[in-house]
């Protein structure tokens, strides 16, 4: 059975719902089938009956759905918080309406209800509808003493009427500034705050306040005759005093709902400096579930290690740090000179997930695994928006099973943990060192720490990496993390502590895998095509022993279609590309049609192709005029051709010997060619012209001779003609 002060809702559409409002339950009976409602919102109307067992059709059908009712704070406030002109409010009210609520369903009841509203308002002196008003509200929000209390949260105070008299302590100079606020002073008030204060990075109130006298005493203005402007404000004039006006922005904004700091500082800043805590926290099952990764610029200037004189400033380094929240142990570290990417958080979280004994190997360091235990893949990785939000980082989804969780633009609260870790690094570690990057470094007379900077970046790794082991195990973590089991077993206040803690006595999923494993699947994701030529990715020829033997690049096998795999690589190399595929990862190496782009990194390529194409465009005009230009150049020889040939029939062309008139063109071509000799070699070795003495040889008459046979054979006699 529903109970009384229950919320009975519409569906959102409200033609396909039997009520078109929320109503809430007043009274229901089961023995005679009845259930009286009335409106949960707007101005209280007489209650409504429904038979009950079709109002349970309704909530059983979907038609309707039912909710709690959830009053207003100052409803459920006790007495001892309430104003007592409320309480006397209220219980005039209920004493009033008391015989009604004993006899509730007979008031309910049309026939009998108004004769109780008679007795009780000429019981209590008061007006029938005031009574009706009262009952209703009673009904309307739950039934209780609270619900006449009056409703004063929208409704604005009395103006305070002005006498003339000054308001406040007595000033120290009866000269001092002071105004009585006029309907004037709150437009001009509200213009200048508008304009100049509640704005992201507006001027300070004390500024804000010259523009408002400036506005005050707009018509005591005069232009002089040179063009200047001059105030002319005479004795006895009243202007508020810096007090006041900062009393007067105080009551604007409580008047308008307006909080000052959030409009000035932007709501994302507010949020993450000044908004209070509610001082919940993600609380992890164990250690190795959730990682807090993110990247800042190192408060370090460094020197190039390829410079033996160390002469040569490379700037500050990018640190990338990832902290474990179960324990807030550092789990991994890497330091670059590349800017923040999801290249250098790939790293840092190769350099989290693998063994520290080979990382700290690598520059020249040994430690046991016992120093630096976390070595494990996580499930959840929480990081920035930037490098998390692209394709690249698809592989840590389904490769390495981690769920991908973002933080709020701005807000590096979001990420305090791994955030205080830099704050660990600067005070604890990189103020001591030479090149440190002080707050103040910019100020004027401040000493340029670039005039410091000594060290590389692997000597930076080599005090890294032995500062995180003792602030993993020796410096003193937060209580907030221990619970009573780790309280009953004395676990030491260590983070590494922690850390062993959870390995043996919560859930741990953490999975090790190889190096090169964790290597490849952090590799960056893309797709590659598979065609008859080879593996075609990023604008690049590869060639692949694998899909050339499994006949992936036959196109009989594919039907011509295109075959598409996954791919591995790294964007700083274009040598080589790894296949995902059902066997692994397979290798595939850059073809010598693309060899050109070896040891280039894909955005190289990219920027060239990009350049050559722009190229492309530029001499796109001149290579379509000389196209057109030789093609109608080609048109007119032909045509020209066309022209000057004599059609002979088809029988006579098709009986004709080739291989005759070709000797005779190569004859052709051959005296040409003995001409050329005799020009050059003449200009050459300076001989005279001389006369042409094979002209009057036997032989070449007789070639002259079959010349003009052939000739007068295919197109008559010369002599015949002219007859």
């Amino acid at each position: 059975m529903l109970s009384v002060n229950t919320l009975l809702l519409p569906l959102e559409d409200i033609s396909r719902s039997p009520i078109s409002e929320t109503m809430v339950v007043v009274f229901s009976d089961y023995r005679t089938n009845r259930i009286f409602l009335i409106n949960y919102t707007g101005k209280p109307r007489k209650p409504c009956v429904f038979p009950l067992t079709t109002v349970m059709v309704w909530i059983e059908g979907g038609l309707i759905t039912t909710a709690e009712m959830e009053l207003p704070s100052f409803r459920l406030l006790p007495d001892n918080q309430q104003t007592s002109k409320a309480i006397q409010k209220r219980d005039k009210k209920f004493s009033a309406i008391a015989p009604i609520i004993e006899n509730l369903e007979e008031f309910l009841i049309p026939t009998y209800g108004s004769k109780l509203v008679s007795q009780a308002a000429e019981a209590s002196g008061v007006r029938r509808s005031q009574i009706y008003t009262w009952i209703y509200l009673f009904l309307q929000f739950g039934q209780t003493k609270n619900a006449l209390l009056p409703d004063n949260r929208n409704r604005k105070g009395n103006k305070r009427r002005l006498s003339g008299v000054r308001l406040g302590r007595k000033p120290k100079s009866p000269k001092a500034p002071y105004k009585h606020k006029t309907p004037e002073d709150e437009r001009n008030l509200e213009r200048v705050l508008k304009k100049h204060y509640l704005i992201p990075g507006g001027l300070p109130l004390t500024k804000v306040y010259e523009h408002f006298k400036a506005l005050h005493f707009s018509g005591c203005m005069r232009v002089q005759p040179d063009g200047e402007i001059r105030y002319e404000i005479l004795p006895g004039q009243s202007y508020p005093s810096m007090s006041q006006f900062r009393s007067w922005t105080k009551s604007y904004e409580n008047e308008k709902g307006i909080n000052a700091p959030r409009m000035r500082m932007g709501s994302s800043k507010y949020d993450k400096d000044l908004k209070g805590r509610s001082g919940d926290i993600v609380v992890p099952n164990g250690p190795g579930e959730i990682y807090q990764i993110d990247a800042t610029p190192g408060d370090i200037y460094l020197v190039s290690q390829l410079d033996k004189l160390r002469t040569l400033i490379v700037g500050r380094p990018t640190i990338y740090s990832v902290v474990d929240v179960f324990s807030e142990a550092i789990v991994g570290i890497y330091v670059s000179l590349f800017s923040s990417s999801f290249d250098a958080m790939r790293l840092a979280l190769f350099n989290a997930f693998r063994s520290k004994v080979s990382f700290a190997r690598e520059f020249g360091l040994t430690i046991t695994e016992s120093d630096w235990p976390m070595a494990v893949p996580c499930l959840k990785l929480f990081g920035d928006n930037a490098e998390l939000t692209s394709r690249r980082s698809e592989s840590l989804i389904e490769d390495l099973g981690i769920t991908v969780q973002f933080g709020r633009a701005y807000r590096g609260d979001d990420k305090g943990l791994v955030e205080k870790s830099f704050d660990h690094y600067n005070n604890n570690l990189l103020s001591g060192l030479p090149g440190f990057v002080e707050k103040d470094y910019k100020t004027r007379g401040a000493k340029d720490p670039k005039l410091d900077a000594v060290l590389t970046l692997p000597e930076l790794y080599r005090r890294l990496i032995p500062y995180i082991i003792h602030h993993n195990n020796f410096e003193k973590c937060s209580s907030r993390l221990f619970t009573r089991e780790m309280t009953i077993d004395e676990v030491p206040f260590h983070r590494r502590d922690v850390w062993n803690w959870g390995v043996k006595h919560r859930p741990f999923s953490g999975k090790k895998l190889s190096e090169e494993q964790l290597y490849l699947n952090l590799l960056e994701k893309g797709e590659a095509s598979v065609h008859r030529e080879g593996v075609y990715f990023n604008k690049l020829w590869y060639s692949c022993q694998w899909t050339l033997v499994n006949g992936h690049q036959d196109q009989s096998m594919n039907r011509n279609r295109t075959k598409r795999f996954d791919v591995r690589f790294m964007r700083h190399s274009t040598d080589r590309i790894f296949l995902c595929t059902s066997d692994g990862l397979q290798i595939a190496f850059l073809k010598h049609d693309s060899a050109r782009f070896q040891g280039c990194s894909f955005d190289e390529v990219e920027v060239q192709l990009s350049r050559e194409h722009n190229k492309e465009l530029e001499q796109a005009p001149e290579v379509l005029a000389s196209e057109l230009s030789l093609l109608e150049n080609t048109k007119r020889l032909v045509k020209k051709a066309q022209s000057e040939q004599i059609r002979l029939p088809v029988s006579e062309i098709k009986t004709q010997s080739i291989t005759e008139n070709r000797g005779l063109d190569i004859e052709h071509e051959q005296q040409q060619e003995r001409e050329r000799l005799q020009r050059y070699t003449n200009s050459q070795y300076g001989i005279a012209e001389q006369p042409d003495i094979a002209h009057g040889t036997k032989d070449h008459s007789k070639r002259n001779t079959a010349h003009q046979d052939a000739m007068n054979n295919l197109f008559g006699s010369t002599d015949d003609n002219d007859s």
